[in-house]
């Protein structure tokens, strides 16, 4: 029905924007973040990523993905990017998959990243061992290399999650 495709394209827009401008801010305040691709939809989604080189091979597996509804967002080493398959989601929710996601480029572009990762995941297990059982339940398909980066990266989100807790408390 017409009404109802002008209906969703208006809040794929909406979302769209938003997404937009939440990445926008992101980068502001993270100036050092990588870039970020924003899909609009479904329909665009291949132009899009033409648009910007991603070989077509990727770009049908990243076809899959949004078709599955697997993932917010995921970073590609390959391309240097982080890439937003869903934008139906809060602000709150996207920037902690864009900080999330950055962490993991950050890791990545480290020169020494596997001796970083082998010096933070035994602190990890001694410490915060809650993120080492909550990573290999949710991530129980990867290799142990994929959940050993996951489980920094999943510590350095408690980080800057119990940081921002306690400049709140304090008030600052």
């Amino acid at each position: 029905d017409s009404a109802e495709r002008i209906v969703e394209q208006a809040k794929i827009s909406k979302n769209y924007d938003n997404a937009v401008s939440v990445v926008n801010e992101f980068h502001e305040k993270c100036p050092g973040a990588c870039k970020t691709l924003v899909i609009k939809s479904k329909d665009t989604l291949r132009s899009q990523m033409e648009a910007i080189h991603i070989d077509l091979e990727d770009i049908d597996k990243y076809e899959r993905w949004f078709d599955e509804n697997k993932t917010i967002a995921f970073y590609v080493p390959k391309y240097g990017r982080v890439i937003v398959l869903d934008t139906n989601y809060s602000k709150e929710d996207l920037n902690a998959y864009l900080w999330h996601e950055n962490v993991h480029a950050a890791l990545n572009n480290l020169e020494n990243r596997d001796d970083v990762i082998s010096r933070i995941v035994p602190l990890i297990n001694t410490h915060v061992n809650y993120i080492i059982e909550q990573v290999d339940s949710g991530y129980s398909d990867k290799s142990d290399d994929e959940k050993r980066e996951e489980y920094v990266t999943h510590f350095f989100e408690e980080l800057l999650i119990n940081e921002k807790e306690s400049l709140m408390l304090n008030g600052d």
